[in-house]
């Protein structure tokens, strides 16, 4: 049957020239919009190392004229550390408050990144990573997803101090020997030494972006006192309906301590829909998603007008195999196994061009890597979502053909 099917697509070359040529072309334009795509929905679904679900941003302000003009440690302490202190208290007595923590560093949703470069005593190798000071409350917080030890012995003056590291900022600091207990030490600051007491998963800034390197070390009192840290709440789910709305009402007056004031609450699942309509992600995944679309509708509306046109053209052979015995089903088989061989022929040089495209590194890249799996998925997408269309688009001319009369097929011949 193939065999015969061939025969017939060669004999008939001309006619299929321009349904072939089509099915090429909108094959390395699909497939090349499915790998956008495609990158970008794998990165989204990736787990970020951490929970943001339930999580707010505080941001909390400083009065200039109320900010303590000296630099003497017990002032600061009393004008601006114990206020400050007072201030997260009052935070985690609200009800439905789960846990609160205080950090500085790289921001999640943000262009705001910190780096720090460090040196194994064992392998004397550097390596840099995103830096994160935070308090004992952090982990309680975004849910650090941990592979081994924990957040424990959180205090700065613990000597050396403890650490947090990911898998991936571990194994290239440690050479693939990285272990709790393992010690290190800050590149810049030879008298600054750490000690892993946790290993957490790989982790991004957000969705959409790669895996980097992170470490977490207890936040140092002077940089409260030259500051205000980053504040975050984690609100318990079934507290969390317009918690941010009610906060801000109730909490406005109780929240002016010392020289501080809130100013603002945000979740930071607003705080990613802001960054990634800033960033234009949105837009991105909208076009790409709007231009399959495209191409599914142009390829169904083109493949099925082809081939009506083409039943058309053979409408005498169509009621001579009627004649001969061919039944309505195998007429219908025929025609769609011959839409499937020639989309089979388009995709083979089709599949060779993509190839080329990503080789040539004209694909989309930010977020991954160009691999032999990424190309093997997006084909095979693409592959499926042709064969659907080409199916549906040769199903309906060739129903309608089937049900033309053998003889009045012939005599209008």
């Amino acid at each position: 049957m193939i065999k015969s099917i061939l025969k017939r697509i060669w004999v008939q070359r001309r006619g299929n020239t321009w349904i072939f040529s089509e099915l090429l072309i909108v094959f390395v334009l699909l497939w090349y919009a499915t790998d956008f795509l495609f990158v970008y929905a794998k990165s989204a679904f990736e787990p970020k190392g951490y929970n943001t679900e339930h999580v707010y941003h505080i941001a909390i302000s400083a009065n200039p004229n109320l900010i303590p003009k000296t630099s003497n440690e017990d002032s600061l302490n009393t004008l601006w550390v114990k206020p400050y202190n007072e201030l997260i208290r009052r935070i985690k007595s609200y009800p439905g408050v789960e846990a609160v923590c205080y950090y500085f560093g790289t921001e999640s949703y943000s262009e705001g990144t910190m780096f720090q470069c460090y040196v194994s005593k064992d392998t004397a190798h550097v390596v840099q990573a995103n830096i994160f000071y935070v308090s004992p409350d952090y982990y309680n917080v975004f849910k650090i997803d941990m592979v081994k030890g924990r957040f424990t012995n959180w205090n700065m003056n613990e000597q050396p101090q403890p650490a947090v590291l990911t898998t991936d900022f571990a194994d290239s600091l440690f050479r693939g020997k990285s272990e709790i207990g393992n010690s290190f030490s800050d590149y810049y600051e030879s008298g600054k030494h750490y000690k892993v007491v946790g290993i957490a998963q790989k982790s991004k800034q957000d969705e959409y972006n790669r895996y980097d390197k992170f470490i977490y070390v207890p936040i140092e009192e002077y940089m409260i006192q030259a500051n205000i840290p980053n504040t975050a709440v984690r609100v318990r789910a079934e507290e969390d309906h317009h918690f941010a709305e009610t906060f801000m009402n109730k909490m406005r007056k109780r929240l002016q301590v010392g020289p501080y004031y809130l100013f603002n609450i945000e979740s930071y699942d607003e705080s990613k829909q802001i960054y990634d309509a800033s960033k234009g992600t949105s837009n991105y995944i909208k076009s790409g998603s709007a231009l399959i679309l495209f191409f599914i509708i142009n390829i169904f509306l083109g493949v099925m007008g082809t081939f009506w046109f083409r039943t058309q053209s053979r409408s005498s052979e169509i009621g001579l195999r009627m004649a001969l015995g061919s039944s309505k089903r195998k007429l219908r088989r025929l025609m769609i196994s011959e839409g499937i061989i020639l989309l089979n022929l388009a995709a083979i040089p089709a599949i060779i061009i993509c190839i080329n495209i990503g080789h040539a590194d004209f694909t989309f890249n930010k977020l991954m890597d160009f691999t032999v799996l990424r190309f093997f998925i997006c084909t095979l997408i693409t592959y499926v979502l042709m064969i659907v269309m080409v199916v549906l688009g040769v199903w309906y001319p060739s129903k309608i053909a089937s049900n033309i009369l053998p003889v009045e097929a012939l005599r209008n011949e």
